[in-house]
């Protein structure tokens, strides 16, 4: 019996399910990567606690804005540790809470997870997570409840503050 060599028993560069192979496997978005969150705004790192997670971003607003400039667009994709190798994706949506944003920010959802499932099938196969970064301070309970419940609804964390990537 043959024995097996040792070079086909290591995992083949490209299967590891990382971010940046995603990245780089999804028509015109590999030169848009960028390591750590480098691809977000200043404005938006501020709002950001432990940024040495991210093993890279890609800022999709940007990256689609010529080909879909109709559309409603999601602002960030940020890669994250998950295990053993393999990395997860948070969909980072910075956008501000008042009356009807919440329902854009759901189009906005809706046509990541369409754009996922069309058209980034290696995106699309990394574990997500989807957030609402709120960049201003909602300061009604009952808004905020009612917010919270809709975007809930539609698998969608919203949070208020400084977001901490070793929560996620």
């Amino acid at each position: 019996m043959p024995q097996k060599s040792k070079k086909s028993q290591v995992p083949a560069q490209g299967s590891r399910k990382t971010f940046k192979a995603a990245v780089m496997a999804v028509p015109d978005m590999a030169g848009n990567f960028r390591n750590g969150v480098q691809a977000l705004a200043e404005s938006h790192r501020k709002g950001l606690k432990n940024m040495q997670l991210a093993t890279g971003s890609l800022d999709l607003d940007a990256a689609l804005a010529a080909s879909r400039p109709n559309d409603h667009r999601w602002d960030y994709g940020i890669g994250l540790p998950f295990s053993a190798g393999a990395e997860k994706v948070l969909w980072l949506e910075v956008h501000y809470a008042a009356s009807g944003e919440t329902e854009r920010v759901i189009k906005k959802l809706t046509a990541l997870k369409s754009w996922l499932q069309s058209n980034a099938e290696a995106l699309q196969a990394l574990p997500r997570i989807y957030v609402w970064q709120l960049s201003n301070v909602e300061r009604s309970p009952n808004d905020r409840r009612k917010r919270n419940a809709l975007a809930e609804k539609h698998g969608l964390q919203r949070v208020q503050g400084v977001l901490d990537l070793a929560t996620l």
